[in-house]
């Protein structure tokens, strides 16, 4: 076993080649403690709700967060919306945002995607959603993100595809 102190304060601690902090260390605002990323092309999550709703079909951890700490998310999917046809459309409204476990800490603005079709036939269509976000208050530990979907016009549904087109969670650990 090593260590290594300064000031006759334990830095660093070694047990069989693996190294640990002292959990008395203090980083630096603005350094990245921790990096975590997750890709998946599995799964398909849709909705029709006026309500965001998490798509647990896919979620990033980050674990051992500390305290005051933030995480920043960065996030990337295919979206998916559509209408089934009639002789009259109504807007076409959709938005995305992210979960922290239960609670929903961001949501687009309300019409992330928008057509206004006036006459009949289905309507659909696809992009690409790319996000940024801080979560300025996460917990210290664990924290799961998840994507969220909504759909502002009932009978309309949005979805989050995960077959042709990888889904993408990073998750950074910074230090306050």
């Amino acid at each position: 076993m090593a260590i290594l102190k300064l000031n006759n304060t334990t830095v660093v601690t070694e047990t069989n080649g693996v190294a640990s902090i002292a959990s008395t260390v203090k980083f630096p605002a603005g350094h990245i403690i921790q990096t975590v990323s997750f890709t998946s092309t599995a799964g398909t999550s849709s909705t029709n709700s006026q309500t965001l709703q998490r798509d647990t079909s896919f979620s990033g951890t980050i674990n051992n967060v500390l305290a005051n700490s933030y995480v920043l998310i960065l996030t990337s999917y295919e979206a998916f919306v559509g209408s089934h046809g009639g002789t009259f459309q109504q807007q076409l409204s959709h938005s995305f945002g992210i979960f922290r476990d239960t609670t929903n800490i961001f949501e687009a603005a309300s019409d992330v995607f928008y057509s206004n079709p006036v006459t009949g036939g289905s309507i659909y269509g696809q992009m690409p959603i790319f996000f940024h976000y801080l979560d300025q208050s996460p917990a210290t530990g664990t924290n799961v993100y998840y994507n969220g979907i909504r759909s502002h016009t009932s009978n309309y549904y949005t979805s989050i595809r995960g077959g042709a087109t990888p889904r993408f969670i990073t998750l950074f650990e910074i230090a306050q």
